[in-house]
């Protein structure tokens, strides 16, 4: 079996989330429902609903997503926003790290209404789910004898920081009525703001370069808006009170880490990535555009892949993301870049 090696862009959570031009519209329908949760603007709102602490929570909540929305709008790609916040140094770019890991949550918390309203408005809409069963097809294709035993020659590597690839191992767990903690470590996944000591290179990993919409605790923990302080509430509420507190705080800090952020703890995270990909001879590229900004990382990456021979390009317009590749790995024969249009499933290519 060859040692493959999968890299993972927007379009690998296609068939749930937002991709990034679709981020402002879906950002504006998640504040248009919190917007009818203020109070004395809805007239079924329940009672804990109308307490002072719930509105400030949900008035930040509102405040912080409308400049995320403002600052897509106003630059290229969320990326761009971010970029302009860290360079300039004004005080909103932790905030606004924040915001994007509360749109994913809010996400799946207000998918319905957000549905619904989309279909009463536009007849092109693509529905968000709050899973893309490619990745539970992918699971289920590469875990042989059991749910715990994930092939060490395949490595995947995500610029992705939502949570899909968790979300969809967690079904096995649960079913074998394991722990949510063992996700990460049977997973094995690394990112820039833990431990990397922790990390074996010799199993299967799960690297996410641009960290994660989870929250790091002053004990170096981490966890979701969702998974924080928890009363007999609904999810809404305790997310929004959560991401509040975090805000306001210093006990917790957003665990989404752009390639300029950090440059130390990316220089480890590089050095684990190195060690573990370093004799990848297949790759598979999913849903991803090599976006200049993470040139540097990703041509790091793929030229230290130094037994590299084939590599497949998974997505309905391949073409620009093998001019890339060649141009980078050009000691591969052209012929050696192979698309793959049809995307119902994450390729799995023959040589595994």
């Amino acid at each position: 079996m060859a040692k493959v090696t999968y890299l993972l862009g927007a379009g690998a959570s296609y068939n749930a989330l937002p991709v990034v031009d679709e981020i402002p519209d879906v950002i504006a329908r998640i504040t248009k429902q919190l917007t009818r949760k203020r109070r004395g603007v809805a007239h079924d709102l329940p009672i804990l609903y109308e307490s002072n602490e719930y509105q400030k929570a949900l008035e930040l909540a509102i405040d912080h997503l409308t400049q995320l929305e403002k600052g897509c709008n106003d630059h290229l790609s969320i990326d761009t926003f971010l970029k302009m916040l860290f360079l300039t140094k004004n005080g909103k770019y932790e905030h606004m790290k924040g915001s994007i890991s509360l749109m994913f949550e809010l996400c799946s918390i207000l998918k319905k209404e957000i549905n619904e309203n989309y279909n009463s408005h536009t007849t092109q809409y693509r529905p968000l789910n709050n899973i893309d069963k490619r990745y539970d097809a992918f699971l289920s294709s590469i875990l042989k004898d059991s749910y715990d035993i994930l092939p060490e020659s395949i490595k995947v590597l995500s610029w992705n920081y939502d949570n899909q690839m968790e979300i969809s191992y967690q079904r096995y767990l649960d079913n074998a009525k394991q722990q949510i903690e063992n996700v990460s470590s049977l997973l094995n996944i690394c990112h820039k703001y833990q431990d990397v000591s922790e990390y074996d290179s010799t199993k299967f990993s799960f690297f996410k370069i641009n960290g994660s919409i989870s929250w790091k605790t002053s004990k170096c923990k981490f966890v979701s808006l969702h998974e924080m302080k928890k009363s007999d509430t609904d999810k809404l509420f305790n997310v929004l009170l959560n991401y509040y507190s975090c805000q306001n705080s210093k006990q917790h800090t957003s665990s989404i880490s752009f390639g300029w952020d950090s440059p130390q703890q990316t220089k480890e995270l590089l050095n684990c990535i190195f060690e573990s990909t370093n004799d990848t001879e297949v790759l598979v590229v999913i849903g991803y555009s090599f976006p200049f900004f993470n040139r540097d990382v990703d041509n790091q990456i793929l030229l230290n892949m130094g037994m590299l021979q084939k590599v497949y390009v998974q997505d309905p317009n391949p073409d620009g993301a093998i001019e890339r590749l060649s141009s980078t790995l050009n000691h591969i024969p052209t012929e050696n870049f192979v698309p793959i249009k049809n995307t119902k499933q994450f390729y799995l290519p023959p040589e595994l």
